[in-house]
């Protein structure tokens, strides 16, 4: 019986005539619109064509999105180290579509789906869930954003860049994708799971001041702050002269970290008195990361048998 993780992501429009198709996946996700079918999928249409052309703006400043190739990449180089674990891509909103390959992965053995975004939310880990809520031999992995091997990953890449010479006094900003704040009170612990990872990098880096800031928001819905010029204002105000920017809940490149924070945040940074920005890299193919994935889903399957074993 074959053992398939599904690395799974939204994906991403890899062209701009994949933008509008793109978005109205998005908005007709009940996850994202909570909203009966009847009234969600006019709305997605609509939405998608109002925010298409914004939208096709910013993928064309950064060649399209990445996340596609460099996931499908994540599991080649993953099926290449190893043969007891076959690795498949599959994206919520983009081809390979996720429910296709999960549902083929299960008709062969067992299938475990590991997010490349650390965190639980019902946007992210609940929508997947929903996809595949109808098929038997498929599990979820936990969250790891605040697994001991990943926040040492993580803390690396921080330090290394802090050791990087630059203007005095620096500060750490973490940066994670808002959600509206009706969604907290629904009781999604994305929040809390943010600030819990957030207050654990502060303690690894207590010489330097180190704050967290959300980004991202759309629509007219109240959204969890503070945002990026916020939380950027208020730094410089102290005196911060270098930024290092570290991004929570992306372990892949997308529009989000190349446009929203090394295009536009750099250049709003530099307008009002940062004088260097240094944006902590996504892991995406990186081998310690692709090692940590590897050793963490086959932990997952070990639990599986265990759970399976005791019933």
């Amino acid at each position: 019986m074959q053992s398939t993780v599904v690395l799974a992501d939204y994906g991403g429009p890899e062209k701009l005539s994949d933008v509008q198709p793109f978005l109205k996946r998005i908005f007709s996700d009940r996850r994202i619109i909570d909203l009966p079918t009847i009234f969600r999928l006019p709305l997605a249409f609509l939405i998608s064509r109002l925010r298409s052309s914004k939208s096709r703006e910013i993928y064309g400043k950064i060649n399209g999105s990445p996340v596609n190739q460099t996931v499908s990449e994540m599991c080649r180089v993953l099926n290449e180290k190893q043969g007891f674990l076959h690795f498949e891509p599959g994206f919520r909103y983009a081809a390979p579509f996720f429910h296709e390959t999960v549902k083929k992965a299960a008709e062969n053995g067992r299938v475990l789906v590991l997010p490349t975004f650390p965190h639980y939310s019902f946007s992210s880990y609940g929508s997947l869930e929903d996809a595949v809520a109808d098929l038997k031999n498929v599990r979820l992995a936990k969250p790891y954003y605040n697994n001991d091997t990943f926040s040492k990953l993580l803390s690396a890449k921080i330090r290394k860049i802090l050791d990087e010479p630059g203007p005095g006094p620096a500060a750490i900003l973490l940066t994670a994708h808002s959600i509206p704040k009706s969604t907290v009170l629904k009781g999604d612990p994305y929040i809390g799971q943010v600030k819990t990872q957030a207050a654990g990098i502060g303690a690894q880096f207590p010489d330097v001041p180190v704050r967290l800031s959300f980004q991202s928001p759309l629509g007219p819905v109240k959204w969890v702050g503070p945002f990026l010029e916020e939380s950027v204002r208020v730094l410089v105000e102290n005196g911060i002269r270098r930024l290092v920017i570290v991004p929570l809940s992306f372990t892949v490149d997308n529009s989000e970290t190349l446009f929203e924070l090394d295009l536009f945040l750099r250049e709003f940074a530099g307008k009002i008195g940062i004088e260097q920005v240094d944006r902590v890299s996504c892991f995406n193919d990186d081998v310690p990361f692709l090692d940590f994935l590897l050793e963490f889903a086959d932990n997952q399957f070990r639990e599986l048998e265990s759970d399976e074993n005791r019933l």
